[in-house]
């Protein structure tokens, strides 16, 4: 059986012009404990001459965030900051403390967010890696009036930062509909990942639930529900576990303002020092049985997987599953490769070279999306259904006025902020009540900055403070051209 394993690498754009800004807290702990670990741990197994193909897609938003001038170089200085606050942990906290320890100074060493994008351009070359990206600010693609825009924009993203431009591409939130197959067409995407019912009700209905190829010539591997399930279920799911370390329990939930400095009180340290323990009060963890576990597991999937009927089989995850939702998460990941490896009845290989080898039954993908339920509710509800609304309204108007821009600095700032304004991640906060408060903030600024800068693009008004936003490298009024295009 072919497995196909796709890691999708997002985060919206986080940037901040503060240091010590929370949203650049955010992006600084996915980098030490998610996309540092994940990358050293593939380093590892191809200098041991275990091939790691997977397929990776990495997002224009964090493409551009780990190459900013501003927020990378203060990694090393948040880095050494989480690294004095962790020293400072008593000795109940000792095993939990030294692995924290020795990931901070391996993150400090040889994690620099600037360093990234070489280090998986080079596992492309030496392990056998597939590189993706997405849209260009994680649009969901049915709801986005600038469809090719998105595409285009992602695209040159990922040129600028590998060279190339990548044949597959990884639709945000699996989102897709017939206006999303005549999209990624006419961009000339070859494959991509859907949901398994966005097959399973593909019209006309596949002999199978295998990979599919639409009438205009993409081909959709199904994402295995049941085989993600084993892994990504809260109620179900491996990093479930009592022996796994706790996420949500921070330091910063019983750490004493006056040594949190310089971190501002509302931030999250992501130093955690208990494992999951249950619903009653948190045990202490331990490393050593964390890892105990993992290995455990990884031995039970590849099994599993192992059992599985079928010729091909995708898995399909959010990257950031592996080191920071689930501490474990890379060691488990690296102890299946490893184990897969080895297996006779399954073969570990990338997207392209899976669709090659397999015979593709021609049908349309069902409009769906990886959402609960297959459709797009958690994006557009009661809760967030007046953002959606009031940024079509600002689009419609931005779309009105950018033909008449005069100043293409100035139709590139209201396209940057139009652009971040489609970004899927402001509507699912809200939904899933995370920061529900700041997303929604998020959105009226970017709404108002895409207004103000579209009239001033026009010469009918003074321009407003910058937008803060990637994709700076084109000529001035390329990005306001993409978008007019759509």
């Amino acid at each position: 059986m072919r497995l196909v394993l796709v890691l999708h690498a997002h985060l919206p754009w986080v940037r901040s012009p503060e240091p010590w800004s929370c949203e650049e807290g955010w992006f600084h702990e996915a980098q030490w404990s998610c996309y540092a670990p994940l990358l050293a741990m593939l380093e590892a197994l191809a200098a041991e001459g275990i091939p790691v193909p997977l397929t990776v897609s990495l997002s224009p938003p964090l493409l551009e965030m780990w190459r900013d001038p501003i927020a990378t170089p203060r990694f090393a200085a948040h880095v050494e900051t989480l690294l004095r606050l962790n020293r400072l942990a008593g000795p109940e906290l000792r095993a939990g403390a030294e692995a924290l320890e020795a990931q901070l100074e391996a993150a400090a060493v040889n994690g620099s967010p600037g360093a990234s994008v070489k280090r998986w351009a080079a596992l492309e070359g030496v392990g056998g890696l597939e590189l993706w990206t997405t849209a260009a600010t994680h649009a969901l693609l049915p709801l986005s009036t600038g469809r090719g825009a998105q595409l285009a924009i992602g695209e040159a993203s990922f040129r600028h930062a590998f060279g190339t431009a990548p044949e597959g591409r990884w639709l945000p939130e699996c989102a897709i509909s017939d206006e999303v197959d005549a999209a990624l067409a006419a961009a000339d995407v070859s494959h991509t990942v859907v949901d398994e019912h966005a097959v399973a009700w593909a019209s006309p209905g596949p002999p199978s639930l295998g990979p599919i190829l639409s009438p205009r010539g993409v081909a959709y591997l199904p994402r295995h529900r049941e085989a993600t399930h084993r892994v990504w279920s809260r109620q179900h799911g491996y990093p479930r576990h009592p022996a796994y370390r706790e996420y949500h329990l921070d330091a910063a939930q019983w750490l004493a303002p006056e040594r949190r400095a310089p971190l501002p009180n509302e931030a999250m340290t992501g130093l955690k020092y208990h494992r999951v323990t249950g619903h009653e009060k948190k045990a202490l963890y331990d490393p050593a049985a964390g890892r105990a576990q993992a290995e455990a597991d990884a031995e039970d999937y590849a099994a599993w997987l192992e059992a599985q009927p079928g010729e091909t089989l995708t898995l399909a995850f959010d990257a950031e599953l592996f080191g920071h939702w689930w501490h474990e998460g890379p060691y488990f990941l690296g102890r299946l490769l490893r184990r897969l490896a080895g297996s006779e009845r399954v073969r570990l290989c990338r997207a392209r070279d899976a669709l090659m080898e397999s015979e593709l039954a021609v049908a349309s993908p069902a409009a769906s999306s990886w959402g609960r339920g297959g459709s797009l509710q958690p994006w557009l509800n009661p809760l967030t259904g007046a953002m959606a609304r009031h940024a079509l309204a600002v689009r419609r108007e931005i779309d009105q006025r950018l033909p008449l821009a005069t100043d293409p600095r100035a139709a590139d700032e209201a396209a940057r902020a139009a652009l971040l304004l489609e970004a899927s991640d402001y509507a699912f906060m809200v939904n899933e009540d995370r920061a529900a408060g700041d997303a929604r903030r998020r959105v009226e600024e970017l709404a108002e900055s895409a207004l103000a800068w579209s009239v001033a693009a026009m010469g009918s008004g003074p321009p407003p403070p910058p937008t803060h936003g990637p994709f700076r490298d084109e000529a001035p009024g390329w990005l306001a051209a993409c978008l007019t295009r759509g």
